[in-house]
C-alpha cells in the first residue's frame, strides 16, 4: 500500500511523540501518518531509514555486467 503522507511528516511525528509534545494519536492525525506505522517509528520496532521490500539479488553493477 503507497504511503499517503509527506516525506518530512513522520520525522516531525517521531520527534513530537518522543520528547512527549504530542500523544501519539495527536501527532498522527496532526500529521496524517497512520498511528501504527508511527507507532513502529516511536518503539524502534522498524530501524530509521528502513527501506520497503526484498533485498535485490544483483548489484546495479552485476546487472550491467550481465548485459
Amino acid at each position: 500500500m503507497p504511503k499517503l503522507y509527506a516525506d518530512e511528516a513522520m520525522p516531525a511525528a517521531i520527534v513530537y511523540v518522543k520528547f512527549k509534545r504530542l500523544s501519539l494519536r495527536k501527532a498522527s492525525k496532526k500529521y496524517g501518518v497512520p498511528k501504527s506505522t508511527l507507532n513502529d517509528h516511536v518503539t524502534s520496532r522498524v530501524p530509521d531509514h528502513a527501506v520497503k521490500g526484498k533485498q535485490p539479488i544483483f548489484t546495479a553493477r552485476e546487472k550491467t555486467e550481465m548485459m
